[in-house]
């Protein structure tokens, strides 16, 4: 018979092999989150008087409200078969390592492997990128997904990295880690090729600094190494500096066509303000019905934009529910920036709706999976820290 701590354990071990394939495999990293699961529900049937959501009660309540908006879209939508695959894939599966993280992870040494875990993972498929890069592929997508999904998972877990390199106390010991797989972060950003993600990446790392109350000479320092990094190497690849180029250009296909899709959920939203067009015929309405007759990328199955396609698919609801829940985690994470952990949650969630700007990676299994990794992570960080603090035992 399977006691309690060995459930606990084949539960870390799990969540430890989604971390560590979160980047390079999306079935591997299913197959564990699988196996968290079948050990969380036999976990919860042997013992669940030790379940403790505390403080993160808003984080569920805003994702339920969440739930239930979609579920209003789907039945508007007339959808219900494609809305029960979407519950078990998108708000139960992909986000079932945030539950499980939060219910059972208890201790801030595991917190700290899964973190580590995550990036080593990241860092693994950063170097293909980098091998596609110095081999001309400007697009580089690393080893799973393609280059938008490399482009999630920088955003998501730079921020983690950089704030990383701060951490005074429980990391310390792994800075030369840290330092080196940011470097790997850096250089594989800028073979992906992904416009959004170096605006983004430029608009995040400093802002957080600021966060950590990291000395300002060093964040100026810190930007002008960036900056002349990225010019010796644009300078010496015309292909990265000629895209560069292309971010504020209007007449660039990419940015006319982004525009135009905006424009067709703005009108899916005008027939339809409340539940838009319902939940799974986004695909369908904007290539029979609403796609512009200018449009040249006349096979697209989604908005490029995470609120456009909120808003056109599930109308008002649909977005306010997407605003409020993550609205809610930037402000749960902000009131806890006084833990790094918290720092990193922020920043994690900034980077994940920066890129959600331009692309919909709330629809993608990879990134989003990551991301809700993730946040368990800085957040169950940040309270298992706290607690420790309080109760002043060593970290």
């Amino acid at each position: 018979m399977i006691d309690v701590k060995s459930l606990d354990k084949l539960i870390f071990g799990s969540l430890l092999g989604v971390a560590i394939t979160a980047c390079i495999s999306l079935g591997a990293s299913n197959v564990f989150t699988g196996l968290a699961i079948l050990f969380s529900i036999l976990r919860i049937i042997y013992k669940r008087d030790d379940l403790f959501i505390g403080e993160n009660k808003g984080i569920f309540l805003t994702i339920l409200i969440f739930i239930i908006a979609m579920t209003s879209s789907a039945l508007w939508g007339g959808k219900f078969i494609f809305a029960f695959e979407k519950y078990i894939g998108h708000y139960i599966f992909r986000i079932s390592p945030l539950i499980i993280v939060l219910f059972f992870i208890k201790k801030i040494d595991h917190i700290i492997k899964l973190m580590l875990g995550v990036v080593l993972s990241l860092s693994i498929t950063n170097l293909y990128a980098i091998y596609e890069g110095f081999n001309g592929n400007f697009r580089a997508q690393g080893i799973s997904g393609g280059p938008m999904w490399l482009a999630t998972f920088l955003l998501v877990l730079m921020p983690i990295i950089f704030v990383s390199l701060f951490d005074k106390d429980k990391l310390k010991r792994y800075k030369k880690f840290f330092s080196i797989t940011f470097l790997i972060a850096f250089m594989a950003l800028i073979f992906n090729g992904t416009r959004g993600a170096w605006i983004g990446i430029a608009t995040i790392l400093p802002s957080i600094a600021i966060m950590a109350s990291v000395n300002i000479k060093k964040i100026i320092g810190f930007i002008l190494t960036s900056i002349m990094l990225i010019f010796i190497i644009f300078n010496s690849v015309p292909q990265l500096s000629s895209r560069a180029t292309t971010i504020l250009d209007t007449q660039y296909q990419s940015n006319t066509e982004r525009v135009l899709m905006w424009n067709s959920a703005i009108n899916m939203a005008k027939d339809s303000p409340l539940f838009g067009v319902g939940l799974g015929n986004y695909s369908d309405m904007y290539k029979s019905k609403y796609i512009s007759p200018i449009a040249k990328e006349r096979f697209q199955g989604h908005a490029h934009n995470n609120f456009m396609q909120m808003l056109g698919e599930n109308g008002l609801i649909g977005l306010s529910s997407f605003v409020i829940m993550f609205g809610y985690i930037l402000l749960f994470s902000w009131r806890k920036k006084q833990s790094y952990f918290g720092i990193m949650a922020f920043g994690a969630t900034l980077g994940f709706l920066f890129h959600g700007l331009t692309e919909y990676n709330f629809g993608s299994a990879g990134g989003t999976k990551l991301y809700w990794l993730v946040l368990a992570i800085c957040l169950q960080g940040a309270l298992l820290e706290k607690d420790y603090i309080i109760k002043g035992e060593n970290l």
